[in-house]
């Protein structure tokens, strides 16, 4: 739950940065439709690419930091 928490809310962050960047590019003057057909995606494209290696080092760091005995594990019962 917690990693789609995360990714639900980077991808939503991703999304509202790629439109505030169209809005200041049409306010300068720039090529929109370049931006947005080309520059645009690379936004999404390397949040899709990024995402899972950063799960699979979050569980390899994780599963290091508990082979080597620094996090202790509770029994309730």
């Amino acid at each position: 739950m917690g990693y789609f928490a995360v990714g639900a809310a980077v991808t939503y962050v991703i999304n509202a940065l790629r439109i505030v960047n169209i809005f200041l590019i049409g306010i300068n003057g720039g090529d929109v439709s370049t931006f947005h057909s080309l520059y645009g995606p690379l936004y999404s494209v390397a949040w899709i690419v990024s995402y899972p290696l950063i799960i699979l080092g979050s569980q390899s760091l994780w599963h290091r930091i508990k082979s080597r005995g620094y996090v202790y594990e509770t029994s309730t019962g």
